[in-house]
């Protein structure tokens, strides 16, 4: 009987010295309205407070856990987001001088390491940001298919800010994880916070000699790299660049003017310039250059490492040597549908290989390519600058469905496809066309020529005519929403955010019903 009594005895101070062990962590997470994980050590301590946020609602996150680590990458603490979103942390400066707290995001979430030094984070409330995944317009058309449907939101109410970039803007800024960024004539790269419209940072990949100029709507990727979740800013310009940054710093990761690789027969090609936006898929940026005898530049598509640019693979697509490329890559199911000014559609095998690259097939439709093709389960819709037609594909062998008679002096923007229509700019007109045959569902005159592209935002179409920008009901075309401002592409948006493109400026609006 003894015996077992000192067992148990043995026991509870075991327990004892694990608790105490525990209480002198540099450490301890408290919930902002649970029980405590542990309790504040006897060392001096510093108090910080995390709050996880909805980064896009800014509503509070309750039951997501928390890792915190120390300057060295030492985990030293953990626990959940109570009902107001806190957790407290109770932290030792004579041990700790900089905190990294990592989020686990729940489903259709994705967040990023927060980190901040003791000094500038004690007494302080620290915001960690969740993202959902599918309120963000990452790219140009927003999805990969370059269909242009964005966030189920309601259409512009009271305006938050307002954005000068300083130059004309020929294409929208693109909105991920907190971020606007977005290029323009004026040379420079530039980002903002959504919510305040602060400059976060602003570069010039430019120099003196060959002045940058963007034509283009920057991708934004993003994954998990030596175990940490980063964030990259894609881009290309109308002097041959096309670069890599990160989302939130600006940091320069890479920038290329020139490739060679497999498919360059050994040679060095000068990028001409680049008109069309790039796509971002697997390890790899898909871009399109322009042909030019002077630089031995040539049109094709480029696939470069997401990472360091290096070439993964080239293939030249046009077959008349004076073509160019204006319409951007767009991605379904495996495979990369490309358009160029000389009158072809293509389908090529999306690999990061080389040795997988492929072309499927290639049809000749004749006239001038600038509109990116939008891709379906099925088919290909795609306008024609020359002649002012559209064209519907089949996705799979390239044969031709149906066209159009010509709709207007041209096409030169992007379709959106929504709800079994096709909208689409042409001349001094705007088409909602049945997407089954291509004939026409409703049409809308304009004052001007529609040069850009519409977005479809739940069940509302936005498009712009060269100096205002009108929302009509996607069913019947009825006017919802008008303002005098747009010049091209108008609308990008996420759930809790919609911004109007102007020809010099932007503004961002709250939804409203």
């Amino acid at each position: 009987m003894m015996k077992r009594t000192l067992t148990k005895t043995h026991l509870a101070l075991a327990v004892l010295l694990v608790i105490a062990a525990a209480a002198a962590a540099a450490i301890i997470l408290q919930p902002g309205a649970g029980s405590l994980v542990g309790e504040a050590s006897a060392a001096p301590s510093t108090v910080v407070r995390y709050r996880i946020l909805d980064g896009d609602s800014k509503s509070v996150l309750r039951n997501v856990w928390v890792v915190v680590r120390d300057q060295n990458g030492t985990a030293v603490a953990q626990g959940t987001s109570g009902s107001d979103g806190i957790v407290t942390a109770y932290v030792d400066g004579s041990v700790v001088s900089q905190l990294t707290a990592v989020a686990t995001a729940p489903k259709k979430y994705i967040t990023f390491p927060v980190t901040t030094p003791l000094s500038g984070a004690a007494g302080q409330t620290v915001d960690i940001p969740l993202y959902r995944t599918d309120q963000q317009w990452l790219g140009w058309g927003r999805s990969d298919d370059r269909r242009r449907v964005g966030p189920a939101t309601g259409k512009p109410g009271k305006l938050l800010w307002k954005i000068d970039p300083g130059n004309n803007m020929e294409f929208p800024p693109t909105l991920a994880y907190g971020v606007v960024v977005y290029g323009s004539y004026h040379g420079f790269l530039m980002a903002n916070d959504q919510t305040t419209k602060k400059e976060l940072w602003r570069a010039y990949p430019g120099t003196a000699a060959r002045p940058s100029k963007f034509a283009s709507q920057v991708a934004v990727s993003t994954w998990i790299e030596n175990g940490v979740r980063v964030a990259r800013v894609f881009y290309t310009d109308l002097t041959g660049l096309v670069g890599c940054r990160d989302l939130f710093t600006g940091e320069k990761i890479w920038e290329k003017r020139s490739g060679k690789g497999p498919g360059t027969s050994g040679k060095l090609i000068q990028f001409r310039s680049f008109e069309a936006s790039p796509l971002v898929r697997g390890e790899s940026v898909y871009v399109c250059t322009r042909y030019d005898k002077r630089n031995g530049s040539r049109a094709g598509l480029w696939a470069l490492d997401r990472r360091t640019g290096d070439v993964h693979w080239f293939m030249r697509l046009a077959k008349n040597t004076r073509t160019k490329i204006g319409a951007s890559p767009a991605y379904r199911n495996g495979r990369i549908y490309v358009a160029t000014y000389d009158g072809y559609v293509y389908a090529v095998r999306a690999t990061d290989s080389s040795s997988k690259r492929k072309r499927y097939w290639r049809r000749y439709l004749g006239g001038q390519f600038y509109s990116t093709p939008a891709v379906t389960s099925s088919r290909i819709y795609i306008g024609n600058k020359s002649n002012g037609r559209m064209y519907c594909l089949n996705r799979n062998n390239g044969r031709l469905l149906w066209r159009t008679a010509r709709l207007g002096t041209s096409v030169h923007g992007s379709p959106a496809v929504y709800g079994g229509k096709v909208f689409i700019g042409a001349g001094k007109r705007f088409y909602a066309l049945r997407a089954s045959n291509g004939s026409v569902v409703w049409r809308r005159a304009t004052k001007k020529r529609v040069w850009g592209s519409a977005s479809v935002l739940r069940g509302v179409v936005y498009y712009s005519c060269y100096g205002t920008t009108y929302a009509r009901s996607a069913s019947k075309g009825k006017l919802v929403w008008r303002k005098n401002v747009g010049r091209y592409s108008p609308v990008t948006a996420t759930r809790h955010l919609i911004i109007v493109t102007g020809r010099r400026t932007f503004s961002a609006y709250r939804p409203v019903n």
